[in-house]
């Protein structure tokens, strides 16, 4: 049953998909303003103590031209290519490894 027209005109619904997710994506702005046009990042916690020593030193390898087997900058020496929580052979790796690692982990 279609609904009942409003003074000769159709109801439409206000909440469309698109707007939808204009209306999210106003929000995630509104909230993160700094990390969504690419001046910020979340390096706190994990990511700061875990994440980024190992994406640096991986990105820092790359560019000398070494194969990063070790890593002596964590731990007083942590095996690196070996780890799987390094993602050293991950294929979307080469972003951050082209990039720089402002650009390429916001």
């Amino acid at each position: 049953m279609e609904p009942a027209p409003l003074h000769g005109r159709e109801l439409a619904p206000w909440l469309t998909p698109l707007r939808f997710a204009g209306l999210i994506f106003l929000l995630l702005l509104a909230a993160y303003p700094k990390v969504l046009l690419g001046f910020d990042s979340f390096y706190y916690r994990d990511y700061g103590v875990l994440g980024y020593p190992c994406i640096y030193y991986h990105h820092a390898a790359f560019w000398r031209g070494e194969l990063p087997l070790w890593n002596p900058l964590s731990n007083c020496g942590t095996p690196f290519l070996a780890q799987w929580g390094t993602m050293a052979l991950y294929p979307f790796s080469l972003l951050y490894l082209i990039f720089p690692l402002l650009l390429s982990l916001t």
